[in-house]
């Protein structure tokens, strides 16, 4: 950006100095040719020519028509459009703030075509150029004229080849000036452009990659929760295999424990009661020891028998916590049950007929 503000700089500081050394264009109106012998349209038609060999001359700055009239009648000028007289000259020109004024008529008397203009110093109000033309053939000719007249007023005024040549580098200069400005500008609106390109690819490009970032953590998060289920359902299924076997386990030791109890217990009271039967010394001795050594048996079996009953209260304990939905079960529901069911074989045997083959399933109620 910086680089393109300076080329416009020098540009426009090219095209001042370039200014500077040239000359101002001599400010000039043309008033309409006043007509004898033809139409006020082909008097128009002639004036118009004048006008754009005038302005293709590229020396004056000329008032356009439209403007000259627009000027002249907010001034309350007496006359309209055609104006020949010096007086007549003088007087437009100060309205119009010219340096120059160029009047004049054309006519045809006789075979002979007349062709009268004059430039007038508007401050001075001298007589510059006056371009006097007569022929005789035929009007197309005095378009020729016009030209020739816009050359010889040209060089009454005592403008060079030189001043020509530097009116024509100026315009030149300037076109160039001008398309310099276009191009740098050009230049800065696709800049611009490209910038706010590339602001909005960014920022879609950061969209996309933050979507992305929030898709993938809800991918991982959804993949978490996934394991963490995965894993308390494995857990659960663990569980509840566990549990029940715990519990039942305990409780058959503790069955069979208060089993062998009993047993020793009775057999302890059987050897006491022939210990009190007992005729020798060596008789109550013998039934003493047994019905001693059953005791402490049968009371360490009753001990386990309460330990492994605890274990068991505290397995079913736990199994209620982990798993409330089993409570409702029953000790046979949690046990394997065993199905026989007898399905046609797809394969027929060497008879053509389908044998039935049975099938053994075991399934866990749990």
């Amino acid at each position: 950006m910086r680089n393109i503000a300076l080329c416009l700089l020098a540009v426009a500081m090219a095209a001042t100095a370039a200014f500077a050394q040239t000359p101002r264009k001599t400010t000039l109106a043309l008033m309409d040719l006043t007509t004898t012998g033809i139409s006020k349209s082909e008097g128009a038609i002639l004036t118009d020519a004048l006008l754009s060999y005038l302005v293709n001359t590229n020396y004056y700055e000329i008032v356009e028509r439209s403007k000259r009239d627009e000027i002249l009648k907010e001034q309350g000028f007496a006359q309209s459009g055609a104006c020949n007289e010096t007086a007549c000259l003088i007087e437009a020109g100060k309205y119009l703030s010219v340096q120059k004024m160029i009047g004049g008529s054309v006519g045809k008397f006789g075979q002979t075509w007349t062709v009268n203009i004059r430039l007038l110093d508007v401050k001075t109000g001298k007589v510059e150029k006056a371009c006097i033309k007569n022929y005789k053939g035929e009007m197309d000719q005095l378009l020729n004229y016009m030209n020739d007249i816009a050359q010889e007023i040209v060089q009454a005024t005592g403008i060079t080849k030189q001043q020509i040549e530097a009116f024509r580098q100026k315009e030149v200069a300037d076109s160039i000036a001008q398309a310099e400005a276009q191009r740098q500008a050009e230049q800065v609106k696709s800049a611009r452009g490209k910038a706010v390109r590339d602001s909005i690819d960014q920022a879609q490009a950061t969209i996309k990659r933050a979507e992305l970032e929030i898709k993938k953590k809800a991918m991982d998060e959804q993949a978490r929760k996934k394991f963490v289920a995965d894993s308390i359902a494995a857990e659960a299924r663990r569980t509840k295999l566990k549990m029940p076997v715990l519990t039942y386990s305990t409780l058959g030791g503790t069955v069979l424990l208060a089993g062998v109890t009993y047993i020793f217990y009775s057999g302890a009271q059987d050897s006491y009661d022939k210990y009190l039967a007992a005729t020798t010394s060596d008789e109550a001795v013998k039934y003493w020891d047994e019905s001693d050594s059953k005791n402490n048996t049968a009371a360490i079996c009753s001990y386990a028998a309460i330990g492994i009953g605890a274990v068991n209260l505290v397995s079913w304990f736990l199994r209620e916590k982990a798993h409330p939905e089993l409570s409702g079960q029953t000790a046979v529901e949690l046990t394997p049950s065993l199905s026989f069911d007898l399905t046609p074989s797809p394969f027929p045997n060497r008879e053509g007929e389908l044998e039935g083959l049975g099938q053994v399933t075991l399934t866990w109620r749990f």
